[in-house]
């Protein structure tokens, strides 16, 4: 797993949610797109959904079960009030290496 990949992902389950009509992105999702926090594009339905998927798409990239666990992202990074994709997507190669 490269980090170039787990931001793909990101943005597939982003996608995923617009075709579901889950969400309306305003703008494209890259590195620093806000998944929680000011400035997200989710609300709490969506982001649930958005990790649930994200989750399904890991397993099968890694053949791994993985799992996304908020505490430990909030654990393995400074970002105190807000959750980005680069976050996530470093914390999904710390999971993935273990």
């Amino acid at each position: 797993m490269t980090y170039e990949t787990s931001v793909e992902l990101i943005r597939q389950s982003f996608d995923s949610l617009q075709s579901s009509g889950l969400v309306v992105l305003e703008k494209p999702v890259d590195s620093a797109t806000v998944l929680i926090g000011p400035d997200s594009q989710l609300d709490s339905v969506a982001f649930v959904s958005f990790l649930t998927d994200l989750e399904e798409r890991l397993s099968r990239a890694s053949g791994k079960e993985l799992f996304l666990v908020l505490g430990d992202i909030a654990e393995s990074s400074n970002a105190a009030a807000s959750l980005t994709v680069d976050t996530l997507a470093r914390y999904i190669l710390k999971i993935a290496a273990a």
